[in-house]
């Protein structure tokens, strides 16, 4: 199994812990995801992960075979056109005659809900913030729009659906999802305030 956006390996190593005859090999443009996902691997003793830093238009896959999964989640709709037809290439070329590739992105009209709520946060947190200060002014945006939107609305769904998805992610993740922040170190946390700002 291939995955192309790993991140630190959270997909990959339950994965390869559940299946240990099986193959994984992550890609990552981040070396600071590449390197804490290669601690998990180490302290975790799996033998059949493989993490590589690197950019996938401009790595050459050949060497791994004939790949029977490639996942690609959570890159697609955020990189470039050349980026986007080099995962689509790999796949392609890489994929076993019955493998199979997920590569999931953002559509319209269902994302554009959901984009609402994050250009906000984006509009709100600045250039020059600290990462924990664009935490709080994401959070706080968040709350503001709650406190204005009409319930029922399109704002006011878009803020339940985000609402129901932050309610289990933490900081890290409002980061790396809705913030863009992709070098951020896997372990910062930021203070946790309440749902105010």
């Amino acid at each position: 199994m291939l995955e192309i956006g790993c991140a630190a390996a959270g997909n990959l190593i339950p994965f390869a812990a559940t299946h240990p005859r099986a193959r994984t090999v992550g890609i990552d443009l981040s070396q600071v995801h590449i390197d804490q996902g290669r601690r998990w691997v180490r302290a975790l003793g799996l033998e059949n992960v493989e993490l590589l830093h690197g950019d996938i238009a401009r790595l050459d896959l050949t060497a791994m075979g004939e790949i029977d999964f490639i996942i690609c989640h959570g890159v697609y709709s955020w990189v470039p056109d050349e980026v986007q037809e080099a995962i689509l290439a790999a796949c392609g070329r890489s994929l076993s005659p019955t493998g199979v590739a997920y590569v999931g992105y953002n559509t319209y009209p269902g994302w554009k809900a959901k984009e609402i709520v994050r250009d906000a946060m984006l509009l709100s947190v600045g250039d020059n913030a600290t990462i924990c200060a664009k935490v709080r002014r994401a959070r706080g945006m968040v709350y503001f729009l709650q406190k204005v939107a009409q319930p029922g609305s399109v704002l006011g769904q878009a803020l339940d659906d985000y609402q129901q998805m932050a309610a289990k992610a933490g900081d890290y993740y409002l980061l790396h999802e809705e913030l863009e922040l992709f070098l951020l170190h896997p372990r910062l946390r930021c203070a946790r305030s309440s749902a105010r700002p």
